[in-house]
């Protein structure tokens, strides 16, 4: 009688054990999972931390990645000032020469053998000066921002990268001086004289990508 008691409190006792074990297996798996969670949360956090850029939707930073964009515009010997410039115009040359320093802002280069087109910053810009770009009443040089594309557009479109280029980096200026898409502009636009950017500029494709509706 002795011996069956005991074998009966040895069941209760191994039943109770093999519950707790089974509990303790359900807590430690819910641990880990709160610990793997907590560590991927922490490892997005330092991603976005270290500045690196999320890959676009579209294809646009492609060509010149949305990050490069903003430090090529951040790059200044004085600071950026938000509300001081309030437009962007679009203009484009036929060759380049020495004088486009003196008068944009940035410029969009033609494509290089890759197709991919640079975008390079003036020393206007770097010094945070009047541009030289706009005779237009009501736009002022002080607040608008000359990017100006290099190449013959009266008959041709530019070059797809070129293009791409242009939207990126307009699109870039917009995110770091807060300028609406309403105020982007081609100079042609603004003056029907100039016929800049040229009349192959492709105006409807340029606005729709920058999200004007004109």
């Amino acid at each position: 009688m002795q011996i069956n008691i005991w074998l009966t409190g040895f069941d209760h006792f191994r039943i109770a054990g093999g519950e707790w074990f089974r509990m303790f297996k359900m807590r430690t798996v819910k641990v880990l999972g709160a610990l793997v969670a907590a560590m991927t949360a922490g490892i997005g956090v330092l991603v976005l931390i270290n500045g690196e850029p999320v890959r676009p939707q579209n294809e646009l930073a492609a060509i010149v990645p949305l990050g490069q964009n903003i430090a090529n515009i951040t790059d200044t010997e004085k600071p950026v000032v938000l509300g001081r410039w309030k437009n962007v115009v679009v203009h484009s040359v036929k060759s380049a020469d020495e004088s486009m320093e003196g008068t944009y802002h940035f410029i969009v280069q033609p494509p290089d053998e890759n197709g991919r087109s640079a975008v390079t910053a003036t020393r206007l810009w770097r010094a945070q000066a009047d541009g030289n770009h706009i005779a237009v009443a009501g736009y002022s040089n002080s607040e608008c921002i000359g990017v100006c594309l290099i190449g013959d557009f009266s008959a041709e479109p530019p070059a797809d990268g070129q293009l791409k280029s242009l939207v990126a980096h307009v699109k870039s200026l917009q995110a770091v001086c807060h300028i609406p898409s309403a105020s982007v502009y081609l100079y042609g636009e603004l003056d029907s004289r100039g016929g800049s950017p040229g009349k192959a500029f492709p105006a409807g494709e340029f606005n729709y990508r920058i999200g004007v509706n004109r």
